[in-house]
């Protein structure tokens, strides 16, 4: 089986490391084809070392798309897509999450919306239905084709296809059109609800667990029969961990006191949380000044996420740590070190991240605080509902900093470890098929089973191609006044560019009648001299015939 699996950046490569090197280990070749070439966080290393351990596994860049009128709208139309979504009144609240979308469309065309009656949902529908029937009549993409058809795979594996105004869309359809059987790796728990959308549904989507699920189709309109629940292949390995030290050998390895239970802050993302370092500091300050002794003289260990450092002044703190130390190191810190931080903490505390999950794993409690600088990571997304509400929800949520500190108080009076609300949330979203049961194998064998699957190619019916150039005059001139230029310039392009490509057909017509002219003159005269020739020797011949005889 041979496996093109198209990511945005490598880093993606992180998400599904076990069950590649499952696929590799079976014979499978798989050639990973990445769009970005970023690597901020280490994002390559992990590509290169599954590239050293298993030989059927090679990596490169995609092409370039070829750049026509078409290829051009294609951006610019799926991002308007993806911005008519966060006008669903589901997404009231998500103002952060709009504003990351406007920032793709052209400037006047949020006022547009509203003027023709995109707010309302009868006028967003019909938007969305335009434009995703204009989305059905672009064209593939040449260069994808050609690449897609140049590595002859079994199976098109796309993440996260959900991007904003995203070119992998162009991958399915040319896995559709080639008879490739497609799919979508859902790589993370967020993508569903804060990206962009689906545009083409790919034959097979392949993600964590009923929620998920039920976002695909109610958000994405995703058929149930193309959906496959495989658990979070991520997490796989954080149910192996087990602690690489003793408490006390990691109290003095970060620089805590060991005598003191530990609290441990986990970090979001700073498009998320770009005001968290004012909560933590206030965090930090409100616990040193609790009534109650044993939150008062609880250690604290920071973390902070790799794309938000949080710059917390700790001088005036005992007994609170930064640890590791920012900025980290391009080389991926180990594991074992990341976990024991949570293995040793009676408690966890974050806003909306992906380490909540893993703390959850660890069976280690989950508190949250709605604050005002966390309002952008809670109220105004919508996957943080995942964490209040999934299953019991693991968040154990508060809405005051007096109420947060009487959870923690509790928390760390209490003599047993056993985190049953935790346990209920992971068996629900990380491991829906069983808490026994690793998602990495279910993964790979979905993956396996989408090979033997057998698709005719896609033939586009007459219509599409009569509709296509219908539209290309319409679709050319929204691309042109897109481009805020002063009204002038379209009143004069019309007559300048009339005026160049005629002088372009009279010197195109000039240049071909001279050739052609000059050709037929040495036609003629070389014409002229084999008759000339032929006359000559039909004269010489008849003339000798002659004295002869």
């Amino acid at each position: 089986m041979k496996v093109l699996f198209v990511v945005l950046h490598t880093g993606y490569v992180r998400n599904y490391n076990g069950a590649l090197r499952q696929l590799a280990a079976r014979g499978h070749r798989i050639h990973i084809a990445y769009e970005v070439d970023r690597d901020r966080q280490g994002e390559r290393l992990w590509v290169q070392r599954l590239v050293e351990d298993c030989s059927g596994v090679t990596w490169g860049p995609t092409p370039e798309i070829d750049k026509t009128v078409w290829t051009s709208w294609a951006s610019l139309g799926r991002a308007l897509l993806d911005y008519l979504r966060y006008l669903d009144p589901r997404y009231a609240k998500a103002v952060k999450l709009r504003r990351r979308v406007e920032a793709w469309v052209p400037q006047g065309f949020p006022k547009i919306v509203r003027w023709t009656g995109g707010a309302t949902r009868i006028g967003r529908l019909l938007w969305m239905g335009i434009l995703k029937a204009i989305e059905r009549v672009i064209p593939v993409s040449n260069r994808v084709e050609e690449f897609v058809h140049s590595h002859q795979p079994d199976v098109v594996l796309v993440t996260p296809l959900v991007d904003v105004a995203s070119t992998q869309v162009d991958y399915v359809k040319a896995a559709r059109r080639l008879g490739i059987t497609s799919a979508l790796a859902v790589a993370s728990w967020d993508n569903l609800t804060n990206k962009g959308l689906m545009r083409v549904i790919p034959d097979r989507v392949l993600l964590w667990n009923d929620t998920q699920k039920a976002e695909a189709i109610a958000l994405h309109g995703v058929p149930a029969d193309r959906i496959v629940v495989t658990g979070a292949q991520l997490f796989d390995q954080w149910f192996d961990l087990r602690p690489s030290c003793t408490k006390d050998a990691f109290c003095r390895r970060v620089g805590l006191d060991p005598e003191r239970p530990i609290v441990m802050y986990l970090g979001s993302s700073f498009f998320l949380a770009p005001r968290e370092t004012e909560f933590v500091e206030r965090w930090i300050r409100r616990i040193r000044e609790s009534d109650d002794e044993a939150v008062k003289a609880v250690g604290i260990l920071i973390r902070s996420h790799p794309l938000n450092p949080l710059m917390v002044d700790l001088s005036q703190s005992a007994n609170v740590v930064m640890w590791p130390q920012l900025p980290e190191p391009q080389e991926p810190r180990p594991i074992t070190e990341y976990f024991d931080s949570i293995y040793f903490s009676s408690a966890v505390v974050g806003a909306n991240t992906t380490a909540l999950i893993e703390a959850a794993i660890v069976g280690r409690p989950v508190y949250g605080l709605c604050a005002n600088e966390l309002v952008e990571a809670q109220a105004e997304t919508l996957h943080f509902q995942h964490l209040a509400e999934v299953n019991g929800g693991v968040l154990e949520l508060a809405d005051s900093m007096e109420d947060h500190i009487g959870q923690l108080g509790v928390e760390l009076r209490k003599h047993s470890a056993e985190n049953f609300r935790g346990r209920r949330f992971v068996e629900a979203f990380v491991r829906p098929r069983g808490i026994d049961t690793p998602a990495t194998p279910v993964v790979a064998q979905e993956i396996e089973a989408l090979a033997d699957r057998t698709m005719p190619p896609h033939r586009e019916p007459f219509w599409t191609h009569a509709l296509r150039l219908a539209l290309y005059p319409v679709v050319a001139t929204f691309l042109m006044l897109t481009e805020r230029r002063p009204w002038w310039v379209y009143t004069v392009r019309p007559f300048l560019t009339g005026t160049v490509y005629g002088a372009a057909v009279l010197v195109i017509g000039r240049q071909f009648l001279r050739r052609h002219v000059t050709a037929f003159t040495k036609i003629r005269r070389r014409s002229v001299k084999r008759l000339r020739r032929i006359g000559h020797g039909l004269w010489y011949e008849s003339f000798q015939s002659g004295t002869r005889l």
